[in-house]
């Protein structure tokens, strides 16, 4: 990027990486998501295995905004810049430069090798596995939280106060110069970590 022509490469990578890819990988996240997983089994798992409390009447904005609303706007989104694409260029007024069809061209293969990637990856593990697409998209058991990862909390005492009606907590209690206590729940000093 310090080179000459480094500034061209950024303007590349910008015009390019950013746009088309991440948009069409969003369309098949969503569509995977809310059509073949199904937008049902994802509410429920997310309630079930991730202890994410999601009230009934907000299952049907989630399905229809998931199955309709989302692929809707990213596919609405696609199309206007489509209509709106214009090859790459450097610069603005008279010191406009149009890069050559061979570096729009590059541009294209910037932007598509992300879209390619994951159909490849897609392909290969549906030909290599013994199991269909449906099995494929199945939540595993070790879906959702991983008590290695994510400990359980230690219980909260609640009947000490700091008598103004809230909750009495070591971290926030200040010490005797009125500043913040140095010490961590674990009684080590905060240049220990």
């Amino acid at each position: 990027m310090c080179a000459n022509g480094g500034i061209h490469l950024f303007t590349l990578m910008d015009w390019y990486s950013g746009s088309w890819s991440l948009l069409v990988l969003a369309l098949l996240e969503v569509v995977i998501v809310a059509w073949l997983f199904g937008a049902e089994r994802m509410l429920d798992l997310m309630q079930q295995r991730m202890n994410i409390w999601i009230p009934r009447p907000l299952h049907a904005y989630w399905r229809f905004t998931w199955r309709y609303l989302s692929p809707l706007c990213i596919v609405a989104i696609l199309v206007f810049s489509v209509v709106q694409y214009v090859p790459a260029y450097y610069g603005t007024g008279d010191t406009r430069r149009d890069y050559p069809p061979w570096v729009n061209g590059l541009g294209w293969i910037i932007s598509l090798a992300p879209i390619l990637l994951v159909i490849i990856v897609a392909v290969y593990h549906l030909r290599t596995s013994k199991q269909g697409w449906r099995e494929l998209l199945e939540a595993t058991d070790g879906c959702g939280r991983s008590a290695a990862v994510h400990p359980a909390l230690p219980a909260v005492e609640t009947s000490s106060t700091d008598g103004n009606g809230g909750l009495a907590n070591a971290a926030f209690e200040l010490g005797e110069t009125g500043k913040a206590s140095e010490k961590h729940s674990n009684g080590a000093s905060p240049s220990a970590f």
